[in-house]
């Protein structure tokens, strides 16, 4: 029993140092202490503290072989100094210009997002010069998301360059027109303005101007997506939604502007385009106040946003047409969220979910982001429990022992 007893204490033991190694193993990798090095990542988390090992670093980036094992290095470069990240910045626009792979290019182009200081430069460069149209359209992506005003002119290059091209559904002038609303600046608003007065661009390209006039906040925008609003061209009278709800958005503290918005948007919100009623209930949603919640219920039972149809069994189903219902149900959430002090019945097509309100709409604070796990303190809690494990089970084989040393009682004569 000695013997038994013996092999139970060490048993338990010898888990409860496991789970205890294990649980520091775990809070070491998370707090970045112990270095990682296999094939693919020959790198350490310990930190870079001399130029060598910067330079380790940038090798590392040099020889990725592929565009996936340069996005798994990408957390490097949110964890170097400025120095280390001159490094890298160097090698990628290295990889940029000169790899023979458009995904390798492509790639660093995105990277160069990571240093928005220093990697414009070199992804306005790939923009007007690197021969794959992929590179040139993610490029005009990559400068709408570093944002910097420097390079509104060789955007407004490549959508000129893009109008020379046929063959293709103008990807690089879409991304750059929106890149450019998305930037804003008294330039900007000129360039935008240049390409909707002009007949060299597509239609298409006309489109989306309209919507970037608007987030470009150009306060003179309005009289021509009023206009627009008011016309024909049932494509671009949608743009002109956008534009105006955008614009709103953008100058939350010009009242008569938004005021005059607002009103806008009432009359065209029994539009007999239902693709355009629709547009205007969501842009209420944005920039509307409660008393818009009694002109949106109506159509919450809207007859456009679904059809019936018989399947070849015989089977009746439903389809959706036209999003009014969802969107003016979504508009109501959205301004019961703006005013919270607003209260009103449950609109007959359903209750209102006032939780789905835009975080970006007039009035509103921007979401603050997910929620993160303390790591640290999680995994000192496994190590807390491995502890309590360890000791219960000590204690527990102690009772055990001491009941079995106690004697039988012996019967009466």
């Amino acid at each position: 029993m000695r013997i038994s007893f013996c092999s139970g204490m060490l048993s338990t033991l010898a888990l409860g140092v496991v789970v205890l190694s294990n649980s520091l193993s775990l809070t070491l990798l998370a707090s970045g202490d112990v270095s990682i090095n296999n094939d693919r990542k020959n790198y350490s988390r310990q930190g870079y503290g001399d130029d060598s090992q910067a330079e380790v670093v940038a090798t590392t980036f040099k020889n990725a072989l592929t565009a996936g094992q340069i996005l798994e290095l990408l957390h490097l470069i949110d964890e170097a100094d400025e120095q280390q990240k001159n490094w890298m910045l160097d090698t990628l626009v290295d990889r940029m210009k000169s790899d023979p792979d458009v995904n390798v290019r492509n790639t660093a182009v995105y990277c160069m997002v990571r240093f928005p200081r220093l990697g414009a430069d070199a992804v306005a460069t790939a923009l007007l010069s690197d021969p794959a149209r992929q590179v040139r359209t993610s490029a005009a992506y990559a400068l709408d998301l570093i944002g910097t005003e420097r390079h509104v002119d060789a955007l407004y290059q490549a959508v000129k360059d893009d109008m020379g091209e046929s063959g293709h559904g103008r990807p690089i002038a879409r991304n750059a027109i929106i890149a450019l609303g998305d930037i804003g600046g008294e330039r900007t608003v000129e360039i935008l303005n240049e390409i909707w007065n002009s007949d060299q661009f597509s239609r298409a390209c006309r489109d989306v101007t309209l919507g970037a006039l608007g987030k470009a906040g150009d306060l003179h925008a309005l009289g021509t997506l009023e206009a627009v609003l008011t016309g024909n061209n049932e494509s671009l009278r949608e743009s002109a939604v956008h534009g105006l709800q955008s614009l709103a958005q953008k100058n939350p503290r010009a009242e008569d502007l938004v005021t005059t918005i607002a009103k806008l948007l009432r009359a065209h919100l029994g539009d007999s385009n239902p693709r355009i009623s629709g547009y205007v209930a969501q842009a209420l949603g944005h920039v509307g106040v409660p008393a818009d919640i009694v002109l949106l219920e109506p159509l919450l039972s809207d007859e456009h946003s679904s059809t019936v149809y018989y399947t070849d069994e015989g089977v009746q189903k439903t389809k959706t047409v036209y999003r009014v219902r969802a969107r003016a149900r979504k508009a109501i959430a959205r301004i019961q969220s703006r005013f919270p002090s607003t209260k009103l019945d449950s609109p007959p097509d359903g209750p209102v979910k006032t939780a789905n309100a835009d975080p970006i709409a007039p009035n509103e604070s921007l979401d603050s982001g997910p929620a993160t796990t303390d790591l640290g303190l999680l995994h000192a809690s496994y190590i807390l429990i491995a502890i309590c494990v360890a000791v219960i089970a000590v204690v527990f084989l102690v009772l055990l022992r001491k009941k079995r040393r106690v004697p039988a009682a012996s019967e009466p004569e």
